[in-house]
């Protein structure tokens, strides 16, 4: 194939060239940008030298974690309780445990029957990360005794650590009911519990469920509002030592055999106990139509201020079935008040806007619904929703009106509670989530900006492997969230659709699980509320999660890129800074943070390489420049006692390198061998247009010819490595002789020196870039490609 006289050399390709190449007539024209530079990241000098993550620290999960306790250390134990389980007339209990931190977790779970009777089970161990869900079938088995009743689980460990819900499915009435587990000792303050329903007819069954959660007896007073006939008096009873009650609202606690319940309505409960003494909840059901909601009955004591807000409220249809959404609210105050709301939304374009709601008056213990559809059909937006929120006011005292919002099929068989949250009442603008996406099953997650001004926030999801432990991540990278706006991510099509994350990785089609972690970032706390829902439309199944950590994620570490590949003069390279965060379970994550706040770039020596501030760097002359990023960040305590998390500012350092070479090399010009196309060089980058035939796949030679100073037929003779490059998503690939297998040859001893690569277009239009990196030099080169 060549002349006898030629040699073939394959050398040590030090100076690099990019050839741009696209097809005409059969292919679009690939864009004129430089190629992307792979990016290796330099590990940045900390304002806190302690906070560098040792070994023996990242097998432990806790370092630079201001809330975490140390190996050895003592760690508290928490108590978690649920109001009711039941295994009867064809329902399935499962217990779902969460843990949120990086190392295994030990959880005790106990359950109590309906008179109080305990069965302890087997330890569960919970994986780092990760969540298992638990079949109390299997610990019932045909034990009538504990066929219904409640549950605890305690651990050791964080505050917050744990998450725990429990599921009751009745799949043949596309029934299902939720229940985060409380901790008692913590989310209660006084021996009262307040609660409110709404119902979507009169043939819906009204249940309270009552548990005891402690060794000793209490009397508890209930008294209901919103039945005919009304309650006479209210109905005193006695619980024993952890009995749960299961209680018809009409006939057990009203008296009435034959009455009806209001559309809105509610149920007041005292004890004789402490805060946290008493659970109870509101199961609402109309098995024949497949609609099932819930109520929990909080403590109004607890209460912080006269704002709730509520993330991911479903408009539109859901299964070819029409949503009405629908809120109601009860006053549970001693005075009168005037409720004010509004529907924050996001149109499918990306437009945004509110839809305002009539105001509500209440008198003391009324309970009615808010008009929401009426507000929306005025607005004739609902068809054009990609996503809303819910915001309410009130001019009571805080925790003195109760919220429950949802959005309903015209058949009951789709529902879609909202969890309304008092917002000063959270403890953290953070969360980690268990997702499924087995079978018929989609977990949707919403995080809302409950701020008047932007917000900052990151996503990470882990999936699974088939060991159970994390097999990879997928992360969002930094984004910023509009007031007042809910974002959206369908998993399901995030992964199903094989959408790129920030750092262009997508979601494996086989992963079917894993624990999401989101955390706001900034000095405010409390501005993102979120939670996770999950949904089988097609059995009419939709569940909701909401779990905080302790406090935001914390600063502990920064990074730059460097220019990567050496640069010429002239030649620009953007360079990234990038943000390590540690959440209070000792869990990091790490982003990108160009373009979301005042970055500080400087380059100590501008005679080498300058850099703008927008971290964009320019070679100047030949050397080394060392840069320095530097931006503010913020580190998260955690006040145990008052249950705060408190923030202080942390400076960020990133270093950086630039090497500027001389071009020894000076590429001439690239050809498509057998034609006349040919591509000069500018700055050792050149645009080669190729023949329509290329796009078919056949295999085609690009020529690239270089000068060489001082030039010796022995310069280029010693080579040590090649560097041809290919981007994995480029249209074109590398085509092997079919004799030797070659992709590229190396004519050193030619005037001028030259090298042949030899390519085809990939089967099926494949690819979107199409650039390619070629670097030369050989003996005579002064710095090597890695």
């Amino acid at each position: 194939m060549k002349n006898n006289s030629q040699h073939r050399r394959r050398a040590a390709f030090t100076v690099r060239a990019q050839i741009l190449v696209s097809c005409l007539a059969l292919c679009a024209l690939a864009g004129f940008g430089s190629l992307p530079a792979d990016m290796p990241a330099s590990v940045a000098t900390n304002a806190q030298a302690a906070r560098n993550l040792s070994p023996e620290q990242q097998a432990n999960g806790t370092a630079g974690c201001p809330t975490c306790a140390a190996p050895g250390d003592a760690e508290p134990t928490h108590l978690l309780a649920a109001t009711y389980y039941s295994l009867r007339a064809g329902v399935r209990a499962t217990l779902m445990l969460n843990n949120k931190g990086p190392q295994p977790l030990d959880v005790q779970p106990t359950l109590f029957g309906l008179h109080g009777a305990r069965r302890p089970v087997p330890t569960v161990t919970v994986p780092g990360n990760s969540f298992r869900e638990l079949a109390l079938r299997d610990w019932v088995g045909d034990d009538e005794s504990f066929r219904e009743g409640s549950l605890q689980v305690t651990y050791r460990g964080a505050d917050l650590l744990l998450g725990a819900q429990v599921y009751l499915v009745d799949a043949g009435h596309s029934l299902v009911f939720e229940e985060k587990f409380a901790e008692p000792a913590v989310q209660f303050a006084s021996a009262r519990l307040e609660g409110v329903w709404w119902l979507p007819s009169h043939h819906c069954d009204a249940r309270l469920v009552v548990s005891n959660t402690t060794d000793t007896m209490l009397s508890v007073t209930a008294r209901v509002n919103g039945t005919s006939p009304r309650q006479r008096e209210p109905q005193e009873f006695n619980l024993l030592p952890h009995e749960t009650r299961v209680l018809d609202v009409l006939a057990d606690l009203v008296g009435a055999h034959g009455g009806t319940l209001a559309e809105a309505g509610g149920v007041s409960l005292t004890h004789s106990g402490a805060g946290g003494a008493l659970l109870a909840r509101l199961f609402i059901a109309d098995a024949a139509k497949g609609y099932s909601s819930w109520a929990r009955l909080t403590d109004p004591a607890k209460g912080k201020a006269n704002t709730y807000q509520g993330a991911g409220l479903r408009l539109g249809s859901v299964a070819g079935e029409r949503l009405t959404p629908v809120v109601v609210a009860r006053n549970v105050g001693t005075s009168a008040t005037t409720i004010t709301g509004r529907i924050p939304y996001t149109l499918k374009d990306g437009s945004t806007g509110i839809v305002s709601l009539p105001a509500l008056r209440l008198a003391p213990g009324d309970a009615d619904t808010i008009d929401l559809a009426g507000a929306l059909a005025r607005s004739r937006i609902e068809r054009n929703v990609a996503t809303a929120g819910l915001e309410f006011e009130h001019t009571g005292v805080p925790g003195s009106v109760l919220f429950g919002a949802q959005s309903v099929s015209r058949n009951l068989n789709q529902v879609f509670q909202v969890p309304l949250w008092d917002i000063v009442a959270q403890r953290s603008a953070t969360g980690g989530y268990p997702w499924r996406l087995d079978g018929d099953t989609a977990t949707i997650v919403y995080i809302k900006n409950v701020t008047n001004r932007a917000q900052q926030y990151f996503v990470q999801l882990n999936y699974a492997g088939a060991d159970e432990t994390i097999a990879g991540t997928y992360a969002t990278g930094l984004k910023s969230l509009a007031a007042g706006q809910t974002m959206t991510l369908d998993l399901r099509a995030l992964r199903d659709e094989q959408t790129p994350d920030a750092q262009g990785h997508t979601i494996p089609l086989e992963a079917t699980h894993g624990q999401l972690h989101w955390s706001m970032r900034g000095t405010e706390n409390l501005v993102l509320i979120g939670r996770a829902e999950q949904v089988d439309t097609a059995h009419g199944l939709a569940t909701s999660y909401a779990c905080q950590n302790c406090c935001p994620d914390s600063f502990i570490g920064a990074l730059a890129s460097d220019c990567g590949i050496p640069t010429f003069p002239t030649d620009t390279s953007q360079l990234i800074g990038r943000e390590q965060d540690q959440d209070c379970y000792g869990g990091v994550y790490e982003y990108a943070v160009n373009g979301f706040f005042f970055i500080d770039w400087l380059s100590f020596n501008p005679g080498i390489a300058t850099v703008d501030g927008n971290g964009l760097a320019e070679g100047q002359s030949a050397g080394t420049a060392s840069l320095r990023a530097s931006w503010e960040a913020t580190e998260w305590r955690s006040d145990l006692v008052h249950g705060l998390c408190k923030w202080s500012p942390v400076q960020a350092l990133a270093s950086a390198a630039c090497d500027i070479a001389t071009p020894d090399v000076t590429f001439l010009d690239a050809k498509l061998v057998g034609s006349n196309r040919t591509g000069e060089f500018f700055y050792n980058r050149a645009t080669l247009e190729l023949a329509p035939s290329v796009c078919t796949g056949e295999r085609f030679a690009v020529k690239v010819t270089f000068g060489l100073p001082n030039y010796s037929t022995s310069c280029c003779h010693s080579a040590a490595d090649s560097y041809v490059n290919l981007l994995s998503d480029n249209k074109f690939e590398f085509a092997p002789s079919p004799v030797d297998g070659t992709i590229y040859d190396f004519f050193g001893d030619e005037h001028p020196p030259n090298v042949v690569l030899y390519l085809r277009r990939k089967a099926n239009n494949a690819g979107t870039k199409s650039s390619l990196n070629i670097t030369v030099g050989g003996a005579i080169s002064k710095w090597t490609v890695i």
